[in-house]
């Protein structure tokens, strides 16, 4: 008896190991299908909320650019308004009392955020151009906008209700705008506003800038799709 026992030991633990091996082999296979599901799931969200950023970006960028033009115009009016070419002169209340607002459309970051799912996004150029934006460069939006609403409210609003006549269309009457163009203080208020819708324009309307993102964005989403 003992002989037959020793005789089958070498084929019971080679059976023995044979099974752990398939058992283990197992298990490391489920756990690395695992890993794969988790890391697909994870890259379709990431997509996603790439994607639900990149609409933000773009729908942003169309918004600058309809501001850039209507202050291209304004400034081009004011300019113009001065001199002896001048014309439409009583469209002066639409272009002077133009009050800056930015328009936030930081929704999908906001998401992404609060959600706790910033740090999905593993690629850290992204992380901090999109912080940049959407944190600093909107503070600056913001303090432009509260600054530049109380110079509207406190100074060219008032100026224009109390020394230009006014018709329902928004119309200021030609004869009195003429006059009140020699004025120093309305000299004052057109030249600095043409200085806000400058500061404007080329500091905070910066579509370079976000063409740049926008790129970085759309990169990424490339890169998380292969």
């Amino acid at each position: 008896m003992p002989n037959f026992f020793n005789k089958n030991i070498p084929k019971t633990l080679s059976y023995f190991l044979g099974e752990l091996f398939v058992v283990v082999l197992g298990i490391f296979i489920a756990v690395q299908l695992n890993n794969w599901n988790e890391n697909r799931k994870e890259k379709k969200e990431v997509s996603k909320a790439l994607k639900s950023l990149l609409s933000d970006l773009q729908t942003e960028k169309y918004v600058l650019k309809l501001w850039k033009e209507h202050l291209n115009k304004s400034i081009d009016y004011l300019n113009e308004i001065t001199t002896d070419s001048a014309h439409g002169l009583d469209s002066i209340p639409f272009y002077l009392d133009s009050e800056y607002y930015h328009q936030k459309i930081n929704a999908s970051y906001i998401n992404l955020k609060f959600g706790g799912n910033l740090n999905t996004i593993s690629n850290d150029t992204l992380k901090y151009v999109l912080t940049s934006f959407y944190e600093a460069g909107y503070d600056a939006h913001d303090a432009f906008s509260r600054s530049h609403t109380a110079f509207i409210h406190n100074n060219v609003r008032p100026y224009i209700l109390s020394e230009f006549l006014i018709n329902k269309n928004n119309l200021a009457d030609v004869a009195i705008v003429k006059t009140k163009l020699k004025d120093k203080s309305l000299l004052n208020l057109i030249n600095s506003q043409i200085s806000a819708y400058q500061h404007i324009n080329t500091s905070l309307l910066d579509t370079v800038r976000l063409n740049s993102i926008i790129k970085v964005v759309e990169k990424e989403i490339t890169k998380t799709n292969q």
